[in-house]
């Protein structure tokens, strides 16, 4: 690539070469370390899993999911043995095969990526990288920033692996819509679960309401505001009418923010009424079985009007776990946590175990059965 393209009166030469002078300086302070015996950063990454290469799943033809091992000490995804640079300033907007799209200095550029990058999946979109120059012109990713939080997912063919969907997020929007007249938060329940101990917050958008009956309507309300009582917001939302937009427009505003959800839901749709000028594709919903074709086939970073910065992701047909931390399903079902203060037992996971207060409670509150429910699905599928 012409290195003229990638800015004006030379910024980029300077960053790149800056960047050179940084890493050589670093490694040559890591030698002088060895040499004196100070291994603590390799004795650090040491009891760290490290990850696998890419891989792409029928499912959602996702290429920018990165595939890794479960981490133990590295919740936010890191992998080891890879450079880290704390003032690494470049956004990754979008990851290909072996490369990435990073803002610079204002504009979209192509870097290549190291090969250990590559092999492991190390980089997600939301990223912060440092770049070097190369002799062919094009930049090169040396080194990530430490990541402030992740939302992962597990791979769907092994679940001892998990997946990177986006990085250093301020807001989790899960987009759902009606089906078959009703609106199911089985996936919402996980991914909040998912976000849990990152402390990342999430927004539920329900898409597409001008298509439910008044009844329906009436009870997803009703669901709303039981969710508000819970500290939790939810917005309703039509793409069609135009309902709902400006409350959503506003809740995304100067925040790094994911769009996360089934296909067919409308995440494109929503995308482009937040922003007329980004148009991303858009499609239908199979009549069959009333999910959506894949129209968003990789994960992208977009800057919006208001200092929004949204990454919209392939629609998810499932949304899997890795081991289950009660406190973190606790945090997806605060409805529940208030109640279960009058269980018998402390360590009670209401699942039918004698004095569990929820088992009586739900019989008279159809949304604490509802929420019961939920969290038992959970709990046994993944706990």
């Amino acid at each position: 690539m012409d290195r003229d393209r990638l800015g004006k009166d030379g910024q980029v030469e300077r960053y790149l070469k800056g960047a050179e002078r940084e890493r050589t300086r670093r490694q040559n302070e890591k030698n002088r370390n060895l040499r004196g015996g100070e291994r603590e950063d390799r004795e650090h990454r040491g009891h760290r899993t490290r990850g696998h290469e890419q891989w792409d799943e029928e499912d959602d033809d996702a290429p920018t999911f990165q595939r890794i091992r479960k981490p133990t000490s590295a919740p936010t995804g890191r992998r080891a043995g890879l450079p880290e640079a704390d003032e690494a300033d470049c956004l990754v907007v979008g990851v290909e095969s072996g490369k990435v799209l990073v803002e610079l200095h204002g504009e979209v550029v192509e870097a290549r990526m190291l090969p250990e990058f590559v092999v492991r999946g190390a980089v997600t979109v939301g990223d912060l990288v440092a770049l070097e120059e190369t002799r062919g012109g094009s930049p090169r990713v040396i080194a990530i920033a430490p990541r402030r939080n992740a939302l992962t997912r597990t791979d769907p063919a092994n679940p001892h692996e998990e997946r990177v969907i986006a990085a250093n997020l301020d807001l989790a929007v899960i987009v759902l819509a009606p089906h078959e007249g009703g609106v199911r938060e089985g996936m919402a329940d996980r991914i909040r679960v998912a976000l849990a101990p990152h402390g990342v917050e999430d927004l539920l958008v329900v898409n597409k309401v001008d298509l439910l009956a008044d009844g329906e309507r009436t009870a997803l309300e009703a669901r709303i505001a039981a969710h508000a009582e819970n500290g939790r917001e939810a917005i309703a939302v039509s793409a069609h009418s135009g309902e709902g937009v400006d409350q959503l427009r506003s809740a995304l505003a100067d925040r790094t923010v994911v769009f996360v959800g089934p296909s067919g839901v409308g995440k494109s749709t929503l995308l482009n009424l937040l922003d007329p000028s980004v148009q991303r594709p858009t499609g239908e919903v199979r009549e069959k079985d009333g999910k959506g074709r894949h129209t968003t086939t990789s994960s992208r970073l977009v800057r919006l009007a208001g200092g929004t910065r949204l990454i919209d992701t392939p629609g998810v047909r499932q949304f899997g776990l890795g081991p289950l931390d009660l406190d973190d399903l606790r945090v997806a079902f605060p409805e529940l946590v208030v109640r279960a203060t009058d269980c018998r037992y402390s360590d009670c996971r209401h699942l039918g175990e004698e004095g569990c207060a929820l088992e009586a409670a739900a019989k008279s509150d159809v949304h604490l059965a509802e929420r019961l429910g939920a969290w038992r699905r959970i709990l046994e599928s993944d706990g």
